[in-house]
């Protein structure tokens, strides 16, 4: 007959939990840097000149006339360097570590107990099962035992005839 009995039993658990943690995140931020270059800077300008150029009169004569001039004018450039400062803007990554606060949700391993209801009847059971599947074999060696002196007295009264 089985019995049953209460028994406590263990198991683990993850128990859910939020927990705040701080952290900082890295931000790459480009910052404008100005600085100062000397350059040089052409600020020639055209300028009219006048100038008295031989005008020909059109005659080949050796004799020499006398050639006249006349006065032209011409536009020419004239050039003029001059070093200036000038502005000169560049941009240069800097690293910014900005920190935050965030919720994570994490588990935590608990052991819990827990009444179980528990019969003893699988264990009659194999312990029957075992006592029976013995006295079979002890049986089944008496019945041979029986059958082999069986055999042998009926070969002597069949040898004695």
């Amino acid at each position: 007959m089985p019995t049953a009995e209460q028994v406590e039993q263990s198991y683990t658990v993850n128990v859910p939990y939020t927990e705040q943690r701080r952290a900082t995140c890295a931000f790459q931020r480009r910052v404008p840097v100005t600085t100062h270059r000397t350059v040089t800077v052409n600020i020639g300008s055209w300028q009219t000149q006048t100038m008295e150029v031989p005008a020909c009169c059109g005659c080949n004569d050796p004799c020499g006339c006398d050639p006249a001039t006349r006065t032209v004018c011409r536009r020419v450039w004239v050039p003029s360097c001059e070093e200036r400062q000038v502005p000169v803007t560049t941009y240069q990554c800097t690293t910014e570590e900005v920190p935050y606060t965030c919720n994570v949700c994490l588990n935590r391993q608990e052991i819990a107990l827990e009444c179980v209801l528990s019969t003893n009847a699988v264990k009659r059971h194999a312990l029957a099962r075992s006592t029976f599947a013995r006295l079979v074999r002890k049986s089944v060696l008496v019945i041979v035992r029986l059958l082999a002196s069986c055999k042998s007295s009926y070969r002597r009264k069949s040898l004695a005839r």
